[in-house]
C-alpha cells in the first residue's frame, strides 16, 4: 500500500491473476489524478472487469486494462521510475504464505520495455 501511495503520475500492475479482490484491496490507495494500468491474463477477467467498472464510476480515475497470455511474473511500476517484483499474486498478497516485494534496479529498463511491449500488443479490455 505504501508503495502505491507514492505514485504521482501512474501505477502499472502486471499480474496474470488480477481479480475483483485486487481492485478493492489496492486501487483505493492510488491518489486522485494518478493513472492506473493493469496488464493481466484472461484468467480472471470475468470478475476483474465488473469490479473495475464499479471502481471507475465511484472514483472517476483513469484506468486501462489490457490482457495477454504472455505473462507469468508480477510487477508494479510506479511513475515509470521504480519497479517492484512481487513474489505472489497481488490479489493474494501475503495472506496464504510469506512473500516479498523486491525493487528491480539493475534490470529496470529491460523489464519496463518488456512489459511496455506486452502492453502495446495486448488486447484492450478497458
Amino acid at each position: 500500500r505504501k508503495t502505491i501511495e507514492l505514485a504521482n503520475q501512474e501505477v502499472f500492475f502486471i499480474d496474470p491473476y488480477l481479480d475483483a479482490e485486487f481492485v478493492s484491496r489496492y486501487l483505493p490507495h492510488v491518489r486522485m489524478g494518478v493513472s492506473i494500468r493493469l496488464l493481466t491474463s484472461e484468467k480472471k477477467l470475468s470478475t476483474l472487469l465488473p469490479a473495475i467498472d464499479t471502481f471507475v464510476l465511484q472514483s472517476k480515475c483513469s484506468l486501462s486494462v489490457h490482457s495477454t497470455n504472455g505473462i507469468h511474473d508480477r510487477y508494479l511500476f510506479v511513475d515509470k521510475i521504480n519497479c517492484y517484483q512481487s513474489g505472489a499474486s497481488f490479489k493474494d498478497g501475503a495472506k496464504l504464505s510469506p512473500t516479498t516485494l523486491t525493487q528491480i534496479v539493475d534490470a529496470f529498463n529491460v523489464v519496463l520495455q518488456t512489459y511496455e511491449n506486452l502492453w502495446s500488443s495486448g488486447k484492450v479490455e478497458r
